[in-house]
């Protein structure tokens, strides 16, 4: 078997026809930008969504609450962000593993980290909502696509690692209303399996 089909093989399903579109270099942003939102839509109907998803929410909002009404006792103690990692430690192992969640108890951490790097985390309620179901999915895509072909891309298509990265960059940019759409979708079904098959379709992107 040809290594470039072997390759193609190790893509999850739904990812793969972005692949053929990547490498044939033709397709416009916006079509690899719907393909990827179709792709991550169809991969959370087929896992289950992203159990979970709100126990890692509550991990957060608990962190900028404790950090807005205990600020001197927190600073003092320096104990907020080993608990919230060690919270989300606990729901990842809850949830068997699961791969949406862990990406999203990923990103979490990440979001965690950049919070306890400022020294007055002001955010709202809507605002750390949206950072956390928006970075969620761009981490799955991230998981399930380009994390994959990254370094493959780079000899097939691209001359060089800089090229790659900024067509990368160029389609996510392109996806930024298509994901907004799909991360309220996703926060709006929770964990529901049931309504995830309706409200994630690709026909309500």
């Amino acid at each position: 078997m040809p290594d470039q089909d072997r390759f193609e093989k190790s893509i999850a399903s739904a990812w793969r026809k972005i692949l053929r579109l990547s490498s044939g270099g033709i397709a416009s942003k916006a079509e690899l930008s719907d393909a990827c939102l179709t792709a991550l839509a169809h991969s959370l109907r087929q896992s289950d969504g992203c159990p979970g998803l709100q126990d890692i929410a509550d991990v957060l909002h608990g962190f900028v609450w404790d950090r807005k009404d205990f600020p001197l006792l927190l600073a003092a103690s320096g104990s907020t962000l080993p608990r919230g990692f060690e919270a989300l430690r606990q729901i990842e192992q809850g949830q068997g593993e699961h791969r949406a969640t862990k990406v999203a108890a990923r990103v979490a951490r990440s979001i965690l980290v950049q919070l306890s790097r400022q020294n007055d985390p002001q955010v709202s309620e809507a605002q750390l909502s949206q950072m956390r179901s928006e970075q969620t999915c761009m981490g799955l895509v991230n998981h399930h696509f380009f994390g994959c072909i990254r370094a493959y891309l780079v000899g097939e298509r691209f001359s060089t690692f800089h090229e790659a990265r900024a067509w990368e960059q160029a389609v996510k940019k392109a996806m930024t209303t298509g994901m907004q759409k799909l991360a309220t979708r996703l926060w709006a079904t929770l964990d529901h399996v049931d309504r995830l098959s309706g409200c994630l379709s690709s026909e309500s992107l």
